[in-house]
């Protein structure tokens, strides 16, 4: 397991980064950091996301930003059987 991996899962909060490229028209998103207060992930959110809206503005990737508790993935069920 990658050692950002190992710290995220120390943490109660994850600060969650969804990519998309319109010439790709492909989505990723993945964990970007993690806190031991929500407080302090939306902290990080918003600048997260002030420095999105610059590169909106040149016409780069989007990415949106979002909070989570640490039992939430957005990226939904992994493998395994039902």
């Amino acid at each position: 397991m990658k050692t950002k991996q190992m710290l995220l899962l120390l943490c109660a909060w994850v600060l969650w980064a969804t990519s998309f490229s319109e010439k790709t028209n492909i989505e990723i998103t993945t964990p970007e950091e993690g806190y031991e207060s929500r407080k302090e992930c939306l902290r990080d959110l918003n600048i997260s996301s002030e420095a999105n809206e610059k590169r909106k503005k040149k016409g780069e990737v989007s990415i949106g930003y979002r909070c989570l508790p640490d039992t939430i993935d957005p990226r939904g069920v992994k493998g395994g059987t039902p």
